[in-house]
């Protein structure tokens, strides 16, 4: 039979056992806790960690507007770039005598720094300003043929053409109030040479430029 002594000494025990345990439980939660803690900080991802794309898609205009197209590949169709190129050789000999200067600058806008530069001496060495002031003239084109493509590709990173079109240029009175091509006038035929390129210009939305321009006389 169990003595009061030895009852006392074994609820002694449990209590000890039971406050150890919970004592350890504590500790362990406690434990858990910090380190959970402690990691969630570590994998969470800093603002300045975002990844770019990320920002730039949080805009619904940024997520709607596609980016454009690389300059090293064509951004027109083969009858888009014909269309261009008849309708700036048009624009380009649009010019008479009474606004040639002013004309000549406007032009400008289908260039590069060279090619415009090449389309100058061109017009200097046909002494088309004088020509056309003297004799109170315009100058007319019309593109016989569809621009015949020779040559196009990736160069140097940015997308070219390089076309020759057969056309004819007339100088008609300038107060001429329609043109006939081969009616009146003095007519020259020539072969027109234009290397066309790609370039970046939020203001243009063609993004084409003719960097080389030669222009050859023809018999037939």
């Amino acid at each position: 039979m169990a003595t009061p002594l030895s009852e006392f000494k074994l609820k002694v025990l449990i209590q000890k056992t039971l406050f150890r345990a919970f004592f350890l439980g504590a500790f362990l939660f406690f434990l858990s806790v910090f380190f959970y803690a402690f990691y969630a900080d570590m994998t969470r991802e800093s603002p300045g960690k975002v990844a770019p794309f990320i920002e730039h898609l949080r805009s619904k205009k940024d997520i709607e507007s596609p980016p454009p197209a690389s300059l090293e590949k064509p951004h027109r169709t083969a009858r888009e770039m014909e269309r261009w190129v008849s309708q700036t050789i048009s624009e380009v000999f649009t010019l008479d005598g009474n606004d040639y200067t002013q004309q000549v600058e406007t032009i400008r806008k289908y260039f590069s720094a060279a090619g415009y530069k090449q389309y100058k001496t061109y017009l200097e060495n046909a002494d088309m300003e004088g020509v056309l002031q003297k004799n109170d003239l315009k100058v007319r084109v019309f593109v016989e043929q569809t621009p015949l493509l020779l040559n196009n590709g990736n160069v140097g990173g940015v997308y070219r053409w390089l076309y020759e079109v057969p056309a004819t240029i007339s100088y008609v009175p300038r107060t001429s109030s329609s043109y006939k091509p081969g009616e009146e006038g003095v007519n020259r035929k020539l072969n027109i040479r234009l290397q066309v390129r790609r370039y970046d210009n939020p203001d243009d939305p063609e993004g084409l430029q003719i960097e080389s321009w030669t222009v050859l006389p023809r018999r037939k």
